[in-house]
């Protein structure tokens, strides 16, 4: 067990997971996983490196990867802010621990399939974060307000309506039994306020 808790192979897939679930934890923010994965990782990882030689500036030079980090945040059009960010984390990941003797003390296969694969996932998962974030959204949900649906469920202080050809939660303000057509009145956040459809009383399937 002690030999397991010393080595460094180890300490560099730790140290590499705990970056990555960091990172997407910034990039993705009010998750709950994502950080609870990342402090978990990071006090193994912790825990790991303390029995372990390391190099100051290696340690330096994580800390330093924050600016581009940040900036690949402000600037998510820049991608060579994420490349850099991608490439210290690395580096100091791999240079972290010091060796008794050469330059690496992590096994240069595992140091490669690592690398690569904290790469390629940070690289995507942060494409894709930004590419979210800038996305104009497909519809404006008040064009939901006036719209009429179908309740699939009973509508009253909880329920679900078919409209738009998606289900959304809904309300109301008098029970509304399954299967009655309802217009949109208002909503509230990413709950609709219905009211009976009372022109067209005899409802048909909106949907499959």
């Amino acid at each position: 067990m002690w030999e397991l808790l010393t080595d460094p192979n180890l300490a560099y897939g730790l140290l590499l997971a705990a970056l990555l679930f960091t990172a997407l934890a910034v990039l993705t923010p009010g998750t709950g996983f994502l950080e609870i994965m990342a402090i978990g990782l990071w006090v193994f990882a912790a825990l790991v490196l303390s029995t372990l030689p390391l190099r100051g500036w290696a340690i330096a030079l994580l800390l330093v990867a924050l600016v581009p980090l940040w900036l690949a945040l402000r600037r998510p059009e820049k991608r060579r802010w994420m490349a850099l960010t991608i490439g210290l984390f690395l580096v100091s990941a791999l240079a972290m621990v010091r060796p008794e003797e050469g330059w690496l003390a992590v096994h240069p296969l595992w140091a490669a399939l690592g690398g690569a694969l904290f790469a390629s996932i940070l690289w995507w998962g942060s494409a894709k974060v930004f590419e979210a974030l800038h996305r104009p959204p497909l519809m404006h949900l008040d064009h939901l307000i006036g719209q009429v649906g179908v309740t699939r469920t009973p509508v009253y202080r909880e329920g679900s309506v078919y409209v738009a050809g998606e289900i959304w939660s809904a309300r109301s303000e008098s029970p509304i039994p399954a299967g009655r057509r309802v217009r949109v009145l208002r909503r509230e956040g990413l709950v609709l306020w219905v009211a009976p459809e009372t022109e067209h009383p005899n409802t048909e399937e909106a949907a499959p």
